[in-house]
Protein backbone atom coordinates (compact mmCIF):
# COMPACT_ATOMS: atom_id res chain seq x y z
CA UNK A 1 0.00 0.00 0.00
CA UNK A 2 2.67 2.59 0.70
CA UNK A 3 4.27 1.94 -2.65
CA UNK A 4 1.16 2.26 -4.73
CA UNK A 5 0.54 5.49 -2.65
CA UNK A 6 4.10 6.76 -3.46
CA UNK A 7 3.33 6.32 -7.08
CA UNK A 8 0.48 8.47 -7.05
CA UNK A 9 2.16 11.10 -5.06
CA UNK A 10 5.00 10.96 -7.58
CA UNK A 11 2.71 11.22 -10.91
CA UNK A 12 0.78 13.30 -9.31
CA UNK A 13 3.19 16.13 -8.09
CA UNK A 14 4.33 16.89 -11.72
CA UNK A 15 1.17 17.82 -12.80
CA UNK A 16 0.08 19.71 -9.80
CA UNK A 17 3.43 21.63 -10.74
CA UNK A 18 2.51 21.99 -14.72
CA UNK A 19 -0.68 23.97 -13.63
CA UNK A 20 0.59 26.21 -11.17
CA UNK A 21 3.52 26.89 -14.38
CA UNK A 22 -0.10 27.29 -16.26
CA UNK A 23 -1.92 29.56 -13.93
CA UNK A 24 1.54 31.81 -13.46
CA UNK A 25 1.99 32.12 -17.08
CA UNK A 26 -1.52 32.64 -18.06
CA UNK A 27 -1.59 35.30 -14.98
CA UNK A 28 1.99 37.32 -16.71
CA UNK A 29 -0.16 37.32 -20.28
CA UNK A 30 -3.38 38.86 -18.29
CA UNK A 31 -0.85 41.36 -16.91
CA UNK A 32 0.84 42.11 -19.81
CA UNK A 33 -2.05 42.65 -21.76
CA UNK A 34 -3.22 45.17 -18.92
CA UNK A 35 -0.13 47.05 -18.79
CA UNK A 36 -0.60 47.82 -22.75
CA UNK A 37 -4.13 48.07 -23.05
CA UNK A 38 -4.30 52.10 -23.01
CA UNK A 39 -2.13 51.76 -26.51
CA UNK A 40 -3.72 48.64 -27.75
CA UNK A 41 -7.16 49.94 -27.81
CA UNK A 42 -5.35 53.27 -29.51
CA UNK A 43 -4.00 51.26 -32.19
CA UNK A 44 -7.10 49.67 -32.78
CA UNK A 45 -9.04 52.72 -33.13
CA UNK A 46 -6.75 53.61 -35.41
CA UNK A 47 -7.07 50.74 -37.40
CA UNK A 48 -10.80 50.97 -37.01
CA UNK A 49 -10.91 54.80 -38.81
CA UNK A 50 -8.72 53.60 -41.55
CA UNK A 51 -11.32 51.33 -42.83
CA UNK A 52 -9.03 49.57 -45.87
CA UNK A 53 -10.69 46.86 -47.65
CA UNK A 54 -8.80 43.55 -48.10
CA UNK A 55 -5.16 43.67 -49.61
CA UNK A 56 -5.34 47.40 -49.73
CA UNK A 57 -4.90 47.58 -45.80
CA UNK A 58 -1.59 49.06 -46.00
CA UNK A 59 -1.99 51.98 -43.21
CA UNK A 60 -3.19 49.54 -41.03
CA UNK A 61 -0.72 46.97 -41.50
CA UNK A 62 2.13 49.29 -41.09
CA UNK A 63 0.32 50.97 -37.91
CA UNK A 64 0.63 47.20 -36.34
CA UNK A 65 4.11 46.24 -37.82
CA UNK A 66 5.06 49.41 -36.20
CA UNK A 67 4.02 48.92 -33.17
CA UNK A 68 4.99 45.03 -33.08
CA UNK A 69 8.34 46.44 -33.92
CA UNK A 70 8.71 48.80 -31.40
CA UNK A 71 7.73 46.07 -28.63
CA UNK A 72 10.85 44.08 -29.68
CA UNK A 73 9.31 42.15 -32.43
CA UNK A 74 11.29 40.47 -35.21
CA UNK A 75 8.52 41.41 -38.03
CA UNK A 76 8.67 39.51 -41.76
CA UNK A 77 6.53 41.60 -44.26
CA UNK A 78 4.70 40.33 -47.40
CA UNK A 79 4.26 36.98 -46.50
CA UNK A 80 2.69 35.05 -48.68
CA UNK A 81 3.54 37.24 -51.49
CA UNK A 82 0.47 39.76 -50.06
CA UNK A 83 1.83 42.96 -49.33
CA UNK A 84 0.01 43.51 -45.72
CA UNK A 85 0.77 40.19 -44.33
CA UNK A 86 3.64 40.46 -42.26
CA UNK A 87 5.01 37.34 -39.31
CA UNK A 88 5.58 38.95 -35.80
CA UNK A 89 7.71 36.93 -33.89
CA UNK A 90 9.22 37.63 -30.23
CA UNK A 91 11.77 35.08 -28.20
CA UNK A 92 12.55 31.95 -28.64
CA UNK A 93 12.31 28.36 -27.35
CA UNK A 94 8.66 26.89 -26.30
CA UNK A 95 5.78 26.94 -26.21
CA UNK A 96 5.18 28.52 -29.70
CA UNK A 97 1.67 30.38 -29.70
CA UNK A 98 0.43 31.50 -32.90
CA UNK A 99 -1.85 33.76 -33.34
CA UNK A 100 -3.98 35.15 -36.63
CA UNK A 101 -5.70 38.98 -37.25
CA UNK A 102 -7.77 40.21 -39.34
CA UNK A 103 -7.94 44.16 -39.55
CA UNK A 104 -9.38 44.56 -43.26
CA UNK A 105 -12.90 46.55 -43.51
CA UNK A 106 -15.59 45.30 -45.46
CA UNK A 107 -17.44 47.14 -48.69
CA UNK A 108 -19.95 49.04 -47.68
CA UNK A 109 -20.14 48.97 -43.74
CA UNK A 110 -18.47 52.23 -42.80
CA UNK A 111 -19.72 53.25 -39.20
CA UNK A 112 -19.08 55.01 -36.41
CA UNK A 113 -18.26 52.99 -33.73
CA UNK A 114 -21.96 52.98 -31.85
CA UNK A 115 -24.20 50.23 -30.86
CA UNK A 116 -26.59 51.44 -33.55
CA UNK A 117 -26.33 51.89 -37.44
CA UNK A 118 -24.51 54.64 -37.85
CA UNK A 119 -22.66 55.20 -41.31
CA UNK A 120 -19.61 57.53 -41.06
CA UNK A 121 -19.52 57.92 -45.20
CA UNK A 122 -22.67 55.68 -46.96
CA UNK A 123 -21.35 53.12 -48.81
CA UNK A 124 -17.27 53.35 -47.77
CA UNK A 125 -16.08 50.46 -46.07
CA UNK A 126 -15.90 49.45 -42.62
CA UNK A 127 -15.28 47.14 -39.60
CA UNK A 128 -17.69 44.33 -39.36
CA UNK A 129 -16.59 43.65 -35.61
CA UNK A 130 -16.45 46.27 -32.48
CA UNK A 131 -13.66 48.04 -31.71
Amino acid sequence: MGMLLAGIVSISHPVVAQETISNVNKQKVVEAVNNHAGELISLSDEIWEYAEIAFKESQSADALVEYAEANGFKVTRGVGEIPTAFVAEYGSGGPIIGIMGEFDALPGLSQDAVPHKSPLIEGNPGHGAGS
